[in-house]
């Protein structure tokens, strides 16, 4: 090679080299990752960045999980900044930290709470791992709120796992599995040795689709005095009856809305579901209609989130007569278009009442009677819909 092609061969050599530190520096910015003590800072640099913790064993699998946004504080983001080793931190937002598409983690990690455990009480954590359904509950010197507290879970409760912090470390930090969105807002942490203000707000979310049409569970009213999750209370003089009144305190009625042509007109109206005297089928219908109401109408990316049991009242609600003063808030029964009775249908694959097989009347129900249900709600996050 001659000395001109040796210097060409030279200067392009160190150009590659070059191009490839350039690209090399940009794409570790993209993907940079600062991982202390369980806790890590995703997308930033090692003072910020979309935050992830790693659960420890025995947790379902030992992998990295995002926060969910809603629930994340200034409070807990400082603590999770002092398990990184600074003083001070914040919640942290950017389009790209607060919505990483294709980088969603499908658990999400929520109500994280840091307290301060003496070496004993590690010592039980590292041989236990996580509180069990039947553990005693623990006591702690709580960070978050500065007072002592007692941590434990009961059947249904949510199941709490723990930040994988080191032995020495003086915090430890529990969470449970989250509920939030799938598509985020995830939680963003800005940490510094330096006084931080409050966080700013957070971005928009980006555009979303047109809207569905409407869920299922906008088809359907839960009327009950017994839960403030309904829609509304049962009316008072359907509690006056004798028979009646001691399933006021632990059943509701239900009604849906169906499409149904009075007078040559096709109206939508709402119609008193009456009582069914199969019990099988009733039991089914029962818990179609709690799950109708309730599965889809809070988090619907969640589908089987929430435990959902149904009971069947052996006494129904009684419809009064139409010749009965009737008060503010009672029912009416002269107000009512049409009652509905089902007779059966598929209920293993219908996901409403309005798919099952039905006969809207204008006559009562039979015996004036209609369906007392109860609906029975838990969830994975402690939080019911």
């Amino acid at each position: 090679m001659t000395s001109l092609g040796q210097q060409l061969f030279h200067w392009a050599l160190i150009a590659v080299l070059y191009l490839q530190v350039i690209g090399g520096c940009a794409e570790s910015l993209t993907n940079f990752t600062y991982t202390q003590n369980g806790v890590r800072l995703v997308g930033g640099d090692e003072s910020h960045g979309r935050v992830e913790v790693l659960p420890r064993q025995p947790w379902a699998s030992k992998t990295w999980v995002q926060v969910c946004d809603s629930s994340f504080t200034d409070l807990m983001a400082e603590n999770l900044c002092q398990i990184l080793g600074y003083q001070f931190g914040r919640k942290y937002y950017t389009e790209a930290i607060a919505f990483p598409g294709s980088k969603v983690t499908s658990i999400k990690a929520s109500g994280i709470s840091c307290f301060v455990g003496s070496s004993g009480y590690r010592r039980e954590l590292d041989e236990e791992g996580l509180i069990s359904a039947d553990d005693d509950a623990v006591t702690h010197q709580d960070v978050d709120t500065g007072g002592v507290s007692r941590q434990g879970r009961k059947l249904l409760a949510p199941l709490w796992g723990y930040i994988d912090a080191p032995e020495l470390s003086p915090t430890v930090c529990q969470f449970r599995v989250g509920t939030c969105n799938p598509v985020g807002p995830v939680a963003g942490l800005q940490c510094s040795n330096l006084s931080l203000p409050s966080a700013p707000l957070p971005p928009p979310a980006p555009p979303s689709p047109p809207p569905p049409p409407p869920a299922a569970s906008n088809l359907i009213r839960f009327l009950a005095s017994y839960t403030s999750r309904g829609d509304g209370p049962i009316e008072p003089n359907l509690c006056n009856n004798t028979n009646t009144s001691s399933v006021c305190n632990a059943y509701g009625r239900i009604e849906i809305q169906i499409n149904y042509t009075i007078n040559q007109i096709c109206q939508k109206i709402w119609v008193p579901v009456c009582n069914i005297s199969d019990p099988t089928l009733a039991s089914k219908v029962a818990k179609l209609a709690c799950e109708q109401r309730f599965q889809e109408r809070r988090l619907p990316w969640l589908p089987n989130v929430w435990y959902i049991s149904a009971r069947v009242s052996t006494t129904p609600f009684y419809i009064p007569s139409a010749n009965q003063v009737v008060d503010r808030g009672d029912f009416n029964s002269t107000a009512v278009k049409r009652y509905l009775t089902i007779n059966g249908g598929n209920v293993s694959k219908a996901k409403a009442l309005q798919e099952l097989r039905w006969k809207a009347t204008s006559a009562p129900c039979r015996n004036n009677a209609m369906l007392a249900i109860g609906c029975s709600l838990a969830s994975n996050d402690g939080a019911i819909p």
